[in-house]
């Protein structure tokens, strides 16, 4: 479990949103109260946490009558996203047209 928080935070989540990211991989469709208790993420902490997560494209939440439900993007999904983002981030075409000049 450490190895996988540690890997979630190199994608740039905290601690508490690895731990709900990875409970919601095991158990998703919970309510945020769910999540809270399921993934040892205090109560105060979880619609924070929640909400970067949605903000970051790692969950995605269900709209329902009672409480929305949130739910887990696939991880190849999100490792796709990640190393699409990093070779954007590290392409510099300024160094090919400088190399041949």
């Amino acid at each position: 479990m450490e190895s996988l928080t540690l890997s979630l935070k190199q994608l740039g989540l905290s601690l508490n949103e690895s731990k709900a990211y990875l409970c919601l991989l095991r158990k998703s469709g919970v309510t945020g109260y769910e999540l809270s208790k399921n993934a040892g993420v205090p109560p105060s902490k979880i619609y924070d946490s929640l909400n970067k997560l949605l903000a970051k494209g790692f969950i995605s939440v269900i709209k329902s009558n009672y409480a929305p439900k949130y739910v887990a993007i696939e991880p190849a999904k999100n490792l796709e996203r990640y190393q699409k983002e990093k070779r954007k981030k590290t392409f510099n075409p300024r160094e090919i047209s400088g190399a041949s000049s």
